[in-house]
């Protein structure tokens, strides 16, 4: 099935937990709600006003924490359809936002930094230059620390009580776009087209394993609950073991994305994906089993 209304690229998926919504967030800075029950239509629940490249929810509050081009912080009151707050604390593009707790969330940027900012009332914690170039994906691996995939090609691995960066990983050839968590391995891919696990081991990445996965960039990886996808630049969503054998391919011939896949999320019987060509694909278990 196949889900159309974003007037630019869709850059992230998120999901609405017990229920069979999820949204997904686009260069046309609509923030958009769909179902899984076959339903074609989406319900536009935001405009963010900019293009947006990442989001969280917070479910308690019905609020989403947005982030995109313009490097600001964008807090969205679902219920209501308006936006509480805007931040413009980063100096560049905002790449990513994780929930760290229920009191706070952690924004990753362009400009090589880390914001913490209080969930209650919007406000920056702290902010920490962690790397010159930018940064690109958080990844909460324990409860001690938080790694995140950075332009220069490392994963840098930070101590969320010190809020120091303890160790630097040389992850890829160039820009670490992607960070997974599963069956205590880490999965990490990028511009390099490569896709490489690593055990958490007394507190440290030890590399395991390295596949050449795509032809262009991987954009995202996901944990299957036995394994992974990614996405990539080559219009491609791969699914591989926790081994990394690759398991199956879901391609254009499969009626598949015509461009850039660009995010993924797991929801239901479902493998839902979407990118540069504005569309929104769910992928039934018999498609990618």
């Amino acid at each position: 099935m196949t889900l159309v209304g974003h007037r630019s690229a869709i850059y992230k998926l998120l999901d609405i937990p017990g229920s069979d919504k999820f949204m997904s967030l686009g260069g046309d800075g609509m923030v958009v709600e769909w179902r899984t029950d076959g339903h074609p239509d989406g319900l536009m629940l935001a405009d963010a006003g900019e293009q947006m490249f990442t989001g969280k929810f917070l479910s308690s509050e019905n609020w989403l924490i947005a982030g995109g081009m313009s490097g600001n912080i964008i807090w969205l009151d679902l219920n209501k359809k308006i936006i509480i707050r805007k931040m413009s604390q980063h100096k560049k593009s905002v790449f990513d936002i994780i929930k760290l707790d229920e009191k706070r969330s952690v924004s990753a940027s362009g400009d090589g930094s880390i914001c913490i900012w209080n969930n209650e009332d919007q406000q920056l914690l702290l902010s920490v230059k962690v790397s010159s170039q930018g940064l690109r994906k958080l990844l909460r691996v324990s409860d001690q620390y938080l790694l995140i995939g950075s332009s220069d090609g490392h994963i840098y691995q930070i101590n969320v009580s010190t809020w120091e960066v303890e160790c630097r990983y040389v992850a890829h050839d160039n820009s670490v776009f992607a960070l997974a968590l599963g069956d205590n391995h880490i999965y990490s891919g990028g511009r390099d087209a490569l896709l490489k696990s690593w055990s958490w081991e007394n507190n440290e990445l030890v590399p395991q394993k390295v596949m050449n996965a795509h032809w262009y960039t991987i954009n995202d990886i996901i944990w299957s609950g036995h394994g992974v996808f990614t996405a990539s630049r080559d219009k491609k969503i791969r699914a591989w073991t926790k081994d990394l054998d690759i398991s199956g391919s879901l391609t254009f011939a499969e009626n598949g994305h015509v461009n850039s896949v660009n995010t993924l999320i797991l929801k239901e019987n479902y493998l839902i994906s979407a990118g540069d060509d504005r569309s929104i694909i769910l992928w039934a278990k018999d498609s990618y089993q």
